[in-house]
């Protein structure tokens, strides 16, 4: 885990706190409901609601993860990152469904999100909170659709608590809640009069009488913030004049900033005040990095000391090593800074960052102090990490917060995102970050060696063995260490292989691609090079070989809790194989399956040609109307991605069928396709097995004249 996340997923520690028992009492009547149930936190900063729901956490010994969003921990990926990060912490259930479609370079769909996240929460113990807190700060619409499916949806062991200081968008009817739904709002959270008298009368060392506390009552209104501020004043002046309450703690808190200037701040030591302005430009920090951004001395002393005080920070954990912010004091202290002081500290944050391999925090202190170079430089150096953890979609997260024009001068950046664009079925937009990258000055071997993996795709060569030796010449330049290009080498050299009927070469690549791809637990691009080997083994006969690799497959990752839509996915080539074992039911079954799992990860180019065996498995079946309406579909899914020659394939399949009905108009419509197939898909395009698919269907296509010619005679 990150130092991000371990500070965003710690549950507040709390120190000598009043007890809220009226909202206790509430909050357990929320949770006694065996059903899944929302709480609903929300009220302007100052007001207890954190405080309330980590003691009733504590109060109850709750189950519970914890997510405080930050301005560094909102975007759609660490949202959800973070929940899983959160659960993790005090749970031993896998996430292993989330997770993937997290390793996945592909965008986020929030209904998928959920329903993935739901599938995961099955294993968790019964009554698990899940608290985010922050959500004020959430931008992104993602977030609050996959709340929406998440709520509608909330399985029986969840408790959802959302706090936040604004409204929270209406999420979800009341009547559409199978469980409790609990509003806690700032009129609740306010002090009674009798809580706040028992709350002051806990304190040995005041003494005030009845009137005294009505009039702290009256000026405050039972404001947590307003009321805690006043009471470490009272403690620290026994002569305090109340003539001044109104002015000081009233609210709205119009003068806390001047308060805290005046009566806190201006009081602190030297040494204390250069430590908290300094160190204030982050949201959670350890004592090391303060002390990278502040020279004062004895720093874990300081630190100790201003906790025990209950002025501006918190500890985190029990351990005392993570700390952070009471939200309010810290606008006050960054309000104190120059931007320039804010930059030169954000820089200096950075460093620390990626001086201990924390180069996601580095990035973001560095894309603060507005040093896109920096934060491109840092970025690049997390280039192996990210691969070896196989998270390219937060890789490609952080990469899109850098400016275009700076992006366009990093290989590595331009490189990772013509991969994503082409995994997602946008062939020419990664072409062109790839064009990009061929006009780079003084490329590197390793750069080299990815470009030529992804360009061996997209250029038309002529010649087979060249072809073959360009992309093997990549598989050399790409280093062990970059096992996520090395892998992908392998299986555009076993495509491309492939393409030139030169299958047992083919295969021997894809084995090892597969082989390497289990070695690193890289799932998806196991499965993949697993499907593109039994297609292979088919495609030269050995069906039983296929067969046998399929089930044995599938049964392992079944057997190491794979995600499921992952495992499906190897549904695909044994559907195939089913079809060429005239096998039609059976084809059918595991080709729908194969296909659903292609469509919730949208891996447009993997689900396409089963679409095709689909619709013949169910046109062998005598189901002719409906085979034709699934070429239809593929035909619409072709046109909507401008996948122009898997569209040709498609439309000649539905000629195809009209051809086994003896049409004489298709006949006629075939031959004029023959010529456009054999140049535009044969001559100029290897893509993967449609240059295979491409030659039987011209076979037929000759078939198809011969048969059109005895019926004109």
């Amino acid at each position: 885990m990150d130092l991000l996340m371990e500070f965003q997923t710690q549950i507040p520690q709390l120190n000598n706190i009043y007890r809220r028992k009226r909202l206790l009492s509430a909050l357990n009547n929320f949770n006694e409901n065996n059903e899944g149930s929302l709480a609903l936190i929300t009220a302007p900063a100052g007001f207890g609601k954190t405080t309330l729901i980590a003691d009733w956490l504590d109060f109850n010994n709750q189950s519970a993860a914890w997510l405080s969003l930050d301005n560094n921990l909102k975007s759609s990926f660490q949202f959800i990152r973070g929940i899983i990060a959160a659960f993790k912490k005090n749970s031993e259930a896998d996430f292993l469904n989330t997770e993937t479609i997290l390793k996945l370079p592909l965008n986020l769909n929030p209904q998928k999100t959920a329903f993935s996240l739901i599938k995961d929460l099955k294993n968790i113990a019964p009554k698990t909170a899940l608290i985010i807190d922050n959500l004020d700060l959430a931008s992104e619409d993602f977030i609050f659709e996959f709340l929406k499916y998440l709520i509608k949806f909330i399985p029986t062991n969840l408790k959802l608590i959302l706090i936040s200081r604004k409204e929270i968008p209406i999420l979800i009817k009341r009547q559409d809640l199978k469980g409790e739904l609990i509003k806690i709002k700032e009129a609740d959270l306010k002090f009674s009069y009798l809580e706040l008298k028992k709350l002051i009368q806990q304190e040995n060392e005041l003494n005030l009488a009845d009137d005294k506390i009505q009039k702290i009552y009256q000026v405050t209104e039972g404001w947590p913030l307003a009321v805690e501020l006043l009471m470490v004043k009272l403690l620290e002046d026994a002569e305090y004049n109340f003539n001044y309450l109104e002015a000081e703690f009233g609210l709205p808190n119009n003068n806390l900033f001047q308060y805290l200037n005046q009566e806190v701040f201006s009081k602190l030591a030297a040494a204390e005040k250069e430590f908290l302005l300094k160190s204030s430009v982050i949201e959670s920090f350890s004592a090391e990095l303060a002390a990278r951004l502040s020279s004062v001395k004895d720093i874990e002393a300081l630190i100790d000391k201003l906790v025990k005080k209950k002025i501006f920070i918190e500890a985190v954990d029990h351990k005392n090593y993570f700390y952070r912010y009471y939200s309010p004091f810290r606008k006050f202290l960054r309000s104190q800074l120059k931007a320039e002081e804010k930059d030169e500290l954000n820089l200096k944050a950075a460093a620390w960052f990626a001086e201990h391999d924390y180069y996601q925090e580095a990035v973001l202190y560095s894309l603060r102090a507005k040093d896109y170079q920096l934060a491109l430089d840092y970025l690049e150096k997390s280039v192996p990490a990210y691969f070896k953890a196989g998270e390219l979609q937060e890789f490609l997260n952080l990469a899109e917060q850098i400016p275009a024009e700076d992006f366009k001068d990093s290989p590595p950046l331009l490189i990772i995102k013509a991969l994503s664009l082409f995994i997602l079925g946008k062939k020419e937009d990664a072409a062109y970050y790839l064009s990009l990258v061929e006009n780079t000055d003084n490329l590197s071997l390793e750069n080299r060696g990815r470009l030529l993996t992804l360009s061996s795709f997209m250029e038309k060569y002529q010649d087979a063995d060249l072809h073959c030796s360009k992309t093997a010449e990549a598989l050399n330049l790409i280093p062990e260490s970059d096992y996520i290009f090395k892998i992908n080498a392998l299986m555009t050299l076993g495509q491309i292989q492939s393409s030139y009927s030169k299958i047992d070469q083919s295969i021997d690549s894809f084995r090892q691609a597969a082989f390497l791809a289990r070695e690193k637990e890289q799932y998806l691009m196991e499965i993949n090079s697993l499907m593109n080997l039994t297609l292979k083994l088919t495609q030269q006969g050995n069906l039983n070989q296929a067969l046998n690799l399929s089930l044995e497959s599938i049964e392992r990752f079944q057997n190491k809790k794979v995600a499921a839509e992952l495992v499906n996915l190897l549904s695909i080539p044994l559907g195939i194989i089913y079809y060429f074992r005239a096998e039609y039911k059976r084809s059918r079954v595991y080709l729908l399956k194969g296909i659903e799992a292609g469509e919730f990860f949208e891996l447009i180019h993997v689900y396409w040609l089963p679409m095709i065996y689909y619709a013949l498995s169910t046109f062998y079946l005598g189901q002719t109307d409906e085979a034709e309406e699934i070429i239809a579909e593929t035909l619409e899914l072709c046109k909507k991605y401008n996948l122009k020659v898997n569209y040709q394939l498609a439309e000649m399949e539905k000629l195809n069928f009209e051809l086994y009905k003896g049409d004489i108009n298709s006949l006629n419509q075939l031959l004029k396709k023959k010529i456009k197939a054999q140049t535009e898909i044969i001559d100029q395009q290897i893509f993967f097995v449609i240059r295979v698919r491409a030659l039987f269907l011209v076979t037929e296509l000759l078939l198809a004249e011969k048969k059109y010619q005895q019926a004109l005679n």
